[in-house]
């Protein structure tokens, strides 16, 4: 989930914009935002450690009004920009809005702190050995260090929803184009850009506390937490544009601005760090804005609740298959102790072949019609079982032919001397570790076809 990115437009205003149903501030969106004294930036994190992080365009040198002075933003610009984000995004806020400027180390500090609410150090544990025996994350690697390490470098603001707090990075640096735009208008434009989408953040979590709050938003599928986060930071990409007064990109240029920013600098934290970090930071800036440009205000009326439906333009509000490995669960041995149950989704399934296998064809996982994994400690051994729904027995057929080439890499990975086996029931494909081998012949599990984020939750917390 990375952006890094020049912007350069003028101001322009924004007609026939459908009011939000939640929030609404009966302010025109499309209004002209006040003069700002100055203006910059920014980027973001994944899975939910801290909503919002705005990656490197980072502070400005030079700027002839620089919005950070002694450290602390500016009362006048702040409440500029507090004023032009409320109009833009609709909502207005519940209480006064403020933002503290941070170093590296309490930014560091703030995302660990974000980690250990995420999950446990335990069940990190138990997360990480789910991910390595399905062959998406390195025995070698450490996910909280490798976290930390890029969130460390990429972030320059952050919205913390535990705290409510908005965070800004002291010494983050701006690119040099957009240095010079700030020095030559008169505008901070980094810190401008920064903290408009970290306020769009705190107002959606406002209006939209489902879409964030950890009570409310379950914590056992991957797919949707990125779905959601791609809702989430689109939307605060699409109205920051509006709030500072620059032309929005379409989603073509945003996407070759962003795509030109990875796999990162050489030497970067980024460029070094496994794929499930690598090839998905970008995920929700680049497909999230693309559907905030089209959708606006809808969008977080109606988010995403897969990847497929993130990824894909024509698939919108294609519903699939939540399936329910319960009984699968009741059956283990008496020694086996579960320490996953997830869902993969069609955007790590791509991860995991782009990172294993060489210029893989994207319709091995273009018919995704829903998965769940259960993966278990069996005195020991690690041992798991993953369902894969597809769209046609066609669809089901690429997968398995596909993943039975990766398996030797999958089992390598996992530190497995025998290969995960596959087997294909029309459009459904069951991918077992040696000691789960026997629940190959099982039927497929119960599932349920779900396309609207209220069942999917249900569904997800019954399970939990």
């Amino acid at each position: 989930m990375v952006l890094k990115q020049q912007v350069i437009g003028s101001e322009r205003r924004w007609a026939g914009l459908e009011a939000p149903r939640r929030g609404h501030s009966g302010a025109s969106p499309s209004a002209r935002p006040a003069t700002f004294e100055c203006v910059p930036g920014s980027r973001h994190s994944i899975w939910k450690l801290a909503l919002g992080a705005v990656v490197s365009l980072a502070a400005l040198s030079g700027c002839a009004h620089p919005m950070i002075e002694n450290g602390a933003v500016r009362e006048g610009p702040m409440r500029d920009i507090v004023a032009n984000t409320v109009r833009a995004r609709a909502i207005e806020p519940e209480g006064p809005i403020t933002a503290r400027v941070v170093n590296r180390e309490e930014l560091l500090a703030t995302l660990s702190e974000a980690f250990d609410e995420w999950k446990t150090p335990a069940e990190l544990e138990d997360y990480q050995r789910a991910l390595i025996a399905l062959g998406l994350w390195p025995a070698d690697r450490e996910i909280y260090t490798e976290a930390l390490a890029v969130y460390g470098e990429e972030i320059v603001g952050i919205y913390v929803p535990a705290s409510g707090e908005l965070l800004l990075v002291s010494d983050a640096r701006a690119p040099r184009g957009l240095a010079f735009l700030s020095a030559v208008l008169r505008r901070d434009f980094q810190t401008e850009f920064v903290l408009s989408h970290e306020i769009i953040h705190l107002l959606q979590h406002q209006a939209y506390p489902e879409l964030i709050d950890p009570d409310r938003m379950p914590n056992n599928s991957d797919d949707l937490e990125a779905a959601i986060q791609a809702a989430l930071e689109g939307d605060a990409m699409r109205f920051g544009f509006d709030a500072i007064g620059l032309q929005a990109p379409t989603p073509e240029e945003w996407m070759a601005l962003v795509d030109g920013q990875f796999p990162g600098p050489e030497g970067s934290a980024l460029a070094a760090a496994p794929a499930l970090i690598r090839l998905t930071l970008d995920f929700p800036y680049s497909r999230g804005y693309a559907m905030a440009w089209r959708e606006e205000f809808r969008l977080l009326e109606s988010p995403p609740i897969s990847t497929e439906q993130a990824m894909h333009d024509d698939r919108r509000l294609e519903a699939f298959l939540q399936m329910d490995l319960t009984a699968l669960e009741d059956r283990l041995p008496a020694d086996c102790r579960t320490l996953q149950r997830n869902t993969v989704g069609e955007l790590q399934i791509s991860v995991l072949f782009r990172d294993l296998s060489e210029d893989p064809d994207p319709a091995i996982w273009e018919g995704w019609n829903g998965d769940r994994y259960l993966v278990a400690d069996c005195a020991g051994r690690t041992e798991w079982v993953w369902w894969t729904a597809w769209d046609s027995a066609t669809d089901a057929s690429e997968f398995a032919d596909a993943y039975l080439e990766l398996a030797p890499a999958v089992a390598a990975r996992a530190g497995s001397a025998i290969p995960v086996s596959a087997r294909t029931e029309a459009t459904y494909v069951v991918v077992t570790s040696s000691g789960f081998a026997g629940e190959a012949s099982k039927p497929p599990p119960p599932a349920t076809r779900v396309a609207d984020l209220v069942s999917l939750q249900a569904l997800l917390r019954s399970t939990e």
